[in-house]
């Protein structure tokens, strides 16, 4: 993940005495960041759900073939007119490297909508979160000099 499109990409390396990294180092730090989040993240979104909604979401993000396709045509059959979704599946269709990924991305997002429409909030308080544990890390370990 580019530090452009990461949700950290903001992140205040000269804040932490930073500054002096190299944008490897800088993209490296900001991966593991990233992969924070995501592992928070997916926990957060994945209480409560039955094993067989987890089976599906995995389903997805491993790209099972024709999975995604087959569940967007059941649970959201207009995704490439209706107004809602039609805007991001272009965008999808267009951007991916191939149309199964188009669909697993697309079937994630639709997915998401239904069984946590809340997923939005669930990331801004995570990352939150995380950048207040750095904070308070880089404050104590600052403390005694």
């Amino acid at each position: 993940m580019s530090e452009a499109t990461s949700p950290f990409s903001d992140f205040a390396f000269e804040k932490y005495g930073l500054g002096h990294l190299t944008a490897e180092q800088r993209e490296a730090m900001i991966g593991d960041l990233h992969e924070e989040l995501s592992c928070r993240v997916g926990q957060a979104l994945s209480q409560g759900l039955c094993d067989a909604e987890l089976a599906e979401f995995e389903a997805f993000m491993d790209r099972v073939p024709g999975f995604s396709l087959a569940w967007l045509e059941v649970h959201a059959p207009g995704f490439r007119t209706e107004a809602a979704w039609s805007g991001a599946w272009r965008t999808l269709e267009a951007t991916s490297p191939t149309v199964e990924v188009a669909y697993a991305e697309m079937a994630s997002m639709v997915w998401l909508q239904v069984k946590r429409p809340n997923a939005r909030e669930v990331v801004a308080r995570i990352h939150a979160d995380i950048v207040r544990e750095v904070d308070e890390t880089f404050n104590a370990s600052n403390a005694g000099r």
